[in-house]
């Protein structure tokens, strides 16, 4: 299997990537920096805002992918109004119109049948105050999906609501007394990615969503 994700130089995209890769599949990642460290799998330095980089990055990976994995996000906190413009337009640009243009980067070289993974979040489904905007890009993304299920039928469409997570961009805006607490109830990146892996083998599953009651993970 020929996997395509963004994001994959830390967090939830390289632990997804790794597994894949001791699985035997092809895995090739779309990032603006290098991985922390080796890995199975091939990077490509480029910016999911930029089509000129992303055309050469899909140009090197070749056709026939399987699966592509819309993974690259950042994160800004704050309320709806407390937010700078800065931090909206960097919002919008790396999670709104980054997934936009992955996707069409990725249209000449998918194969008719492909998977998209499409990383969005528990707060898009119930969005809190802080971090608002976060928030609504995370609703965007998961009504991408379904807009582009709607579009290519053909594309086996499947959406992730990932719930706390130790990430960079989990632990991103926090103090240091403020992750010290997070991490208490925050999820292993390895653990969700077995999780994501087990939604993406699903022939059957379309989302994988947490469960803040039983605090775990449900493929849906």
């Amino acid at each position: 299997m020929k996997v395509v994700l963004t994001g994959g130089s830390n967090g939830i995209g390289s632990a997804v990537a790794s597994l894949l890769s001791l699985s035997g599949h092809e895995v090739h990642s779309i990032d603006r920096e290098a991985p922390a460290q080796l890995s199975a799998h091939c990077h490509y330095k480029a910016d999911v805002t930029d089509a000129t980089s992303l055309r050469i990055a899909f140009e090197r990976i070749g056709t026939d992918v399987d699966v592509l994995f819309n993974n690259a996000g950042i994160m800004r906190r704050g309320r709806l109004f407390d937010s700078s413009e800065q931090d909206f337009d960097e919002l919008i640009s790396a999670n709104v119109k980054g997934a936009w243009m992955t996707m069409r980067a990725s249209l000449p070289f998918l194969k008719a049948n492909a998977t998209l993974l499409q990383m969005s979040s528990g707060h898009a489904t119930d969005p809190p105050l802080d971090p608002a905007l976060y928030a609504l890009t995370k609703q965007f993304a998961a009504n991408f999906a379904a807009a582009v299920e709607r579009d290519r039928p053909q594309t086996v469409v499947k959406t992730i609501y990932p719930g706390p997570v130790d990430t960079p961009l989990g632990r991103h805006g926090l103090t240091e007394d403020e992750i010290a607490e997070k991490t208490k109830i925050m999820h292993d990146s390895n653990y969700v990615a077995t999780w994501i892996v087990r939604l993406l083998e699903s022939p059957t599953k379309r989302s994988l969503r947490f469960d803040d009651e039983s605090w775990d993970y449900d493929l849906i």
